[in-house]
């Protein structure tokens, strides 16, 4: 679990702060406002660390966020060997 990192998230023209929740306790980061991607762009999301993890104290990644797949259908079938109590694969086909 990390605690007391610096975490942003950036869009290029915005950038979004997320903080511990609990600081020092919980690890759990959330932004100071909401926001949702938007087609198109590019997020980058950079951590900067209190303590280091195998040498390093900064963590940076990008993902651009593609135009939505038409879905054409969902299924879903049974398994009772997944898990203790049996599981769901689901497939969806695009178009």
């Amino acid at each position: 679990m990390v605690h007391n990192a610096a975490i942003t998230v950036s869009d290029g023209e915005n950038q979004y702060v997320f903080h511990e929740t609990e600081p020092g306790i919980s690890g759990v980061y959330r932004s100071d406002v909401a926001f949702s991607g938007k087609i198109g762009k590019t997020y980058t999301l950079n951590i900067e660390l209190e303590q280091p993890i195998s040498d390093k104290k900064s963590f940076r990644g990008s993902s651009f966020l593609p135009r939505v797949t038409k879905l054409d259908s969902v299924g879903y079938e049974y398994h009772p060997e997944i898990g203790e109590k049996g599981g769901y694969l689901a497939d969806g086909l695009c178009k």
